[in-house]
């Protein structure tokens, strides 16, 4: 059985959008002839555990079901490998902009008799492979990716990422590879999606076997041998650098309502996910990515004062700084609070009885080891498309929480103070643990630009006074 979970996306019936249902993990029906008239009823049998699921699902701009991308998903809750309804949800954020894609594009090609150009009329679909490998559908859409992985939006910002968008591309190959499986395609000479080549791995047991399936439904076993087929599909993507002029816009803190938008989201003073404590005290404290991982729990007390300054550093409590430089960063109190608990609560202690080292770091996953920078990141990419799924059109990396601090940390004080953000520079660059302030000058840069001003200050009144309604 299934169950809508939400109203309907404002793209609905537009475009290619993405609804959550609440599903059986095992949905099965039978069919039975109607007494009466002889038409035969299908239904749903009951489930002992019915809604048990969160599955995202995609509708087409009619408002259908696209049933082949929406069996794979239903498919990928039984996976084992699949952690989470959030991974799911990662797949078919990708299968959105594929589709949403493939909606948009129009296919060229070469008249058979007069050899000239021709563009149809219609628009690409996932059956349009032929023996041409260059011209089926991934292919083309992972060169539009690559064409367009970093783009500028309408305030000048520049944001994308090489990473996400291969991970997109590898997430459309094995949606080809579930098709291919279920025989709504069929991978052949005449129907090339993308080329793979054999590689021979040898395996210790068969227990094993499924950590070198890349395209499982192709792979031939031979004793302890298993010849899987790869794809050097994303490749490309290693090699590409941002485009000249990027720098100059390179800074993308979140704007007050995409910030907002994330603080709802990671509901720290509900949520038990040590990383939304962690993400949150980046964005109110500017800590780099390895700072924060290594942040020390013996700066953490209970807060006496509005703001709290602390001293971190690798020399004096093991905070990994860069240049192992110390310096003072400032928490709010209400920030300081959520950590105190976090330190107390019983979770993290058995956490550390766990841990097979002792350290002097803060945040800890369940086995007492500190988490690692992909943690992090992978954590952000999951809240980015979660995000998209809400109707947020959000991009972020963990470092731009470090540049929304700094920008947010200009604004205050100037409005505090009345003093120029320039003169401002040394007492941020001190916050930020730059060498200098030629780093920090990209900061007042950024809020010294009468566009970007405008646009942040009127942004802060609007959310002030929602906050005082």
């Amino acid at each position: 059985m299934i169950e809508q979970d939400m109203s309907f996306p404002d793209d609905y019936g537009v475009d290619y959008c993405i609804m959550r249902i609440s599903t059986d993990k095992y949905p099965s029906y039978i069919s039975r002839p109607d007494p009466d008239s002889g038409e035969i009823i299908h239904e749903v049998k009951d489930n002992s555990k019915p809604f048990s699921h969160k599955l995202t699902i995609l509708i087409d701009p009619h408002g259908i079901n696209v049933m082949p991308v929406n069996l794979y998903l239903q498919s990928l809750l039984k996976d084992p490998d699949i952690s989470s309804d959030k991974t799911i949800q990662s797949h078919a954020v990708a299968l959105l902009s594929f589709y949403r894609w493939l909606n948009t594009e129009i296919p060229e090609h070469n008249h058979k008799r007069t050899g000239k150009l021709v563009e149809e009329k219609h628009k690409l679909t996932i059956y349009d492979c032929t023996e041409k490998v260059e011209e089926s559908p991934i292919i083309r859409y992972r060169d539009y990716l690559l064409e367009n992985v970093y783009t500028e939006d309408e305030s000048g910002k520049i944001g994308g990422s090489p990473s996400t968008a291969s991970n997109y591309v590898l997430k459309v190959v094995n949606y080809f590879i579930f098709l291919h499986s279920q025989r709504i395609i069929s991978i052949s000479k005449t129907f090339r999606p993308f080329e793979f080549k054999t590689k021979t791995v040898r395996i210790s047991n068969k227990g094993n076997r499924a950590q070198h399936e890349v395209l499982s439904h192709l792979n031939r076993y031979q004793g302890k041998n298993i010849t899987v087929y790869t794809t050097g599909l994303t490749k490309p993507f290693n090699n590409i650098n941002k485009p000249q002029g990027a720098d100059i816009r390179e800074l993308t803190p979140l704007r007050e309502d995409e910030k907002q938008a994330l603080y709802k989201y990671l509901d720290v003073e509900n949520s038990s996910d040590t990383k939304a404590l962690m993400l949150y005290l980046q964005a109110e404290t500017g800590l780099r990515l390895e700072e924060l991982i290594t942040f020390p729990v013996s700066v953490v007390d209970e807060p006496k004062a509005k703001v709290v300054n602390v001293q971190i550093g690798e020399v004096i409590n093991g905070c990994l700084t860069k240049f192992k430089k110390n310096r003072t960063i400032e928490i709010p109190a209400k920030v300081m609070e959520l950590l105190y608990e976090y330190r107390l609560s019983k979770e993290r202690k058995k956490a550390i009885e766990k841990g097979l080292l002792r350290h002097n770091h803060l945040f800890v996953k369940s086995n007492g080891n500190i988490y690692a920078p992909n943690t992090i990141q992978k954590y952000v990419e999951t809240i980015r498309n979660d995000l998209v799924l809400s109707g947020y059109d959000i991009y972020f990396a963990s470092h731009d929480l470090r540049a929304t601090f700094a920008t947010d940390w200009l604004y205050c004080k100037h409005m505090e103070t009345g003093k120029p953000f320039e003169a401002l520079m040394q007492e941020l660059a001190d916050l930020m643990g730059h060498e200098g302030t030629s780093t920090t000058q990209k900061y007042v840069n950024y809020m010294n630009d009468n566009k970007t001003w405008l646009d942040f200050a009127q942004r802060k009144n609007q959310f002030a006074q929602q906050s005082l309604r």
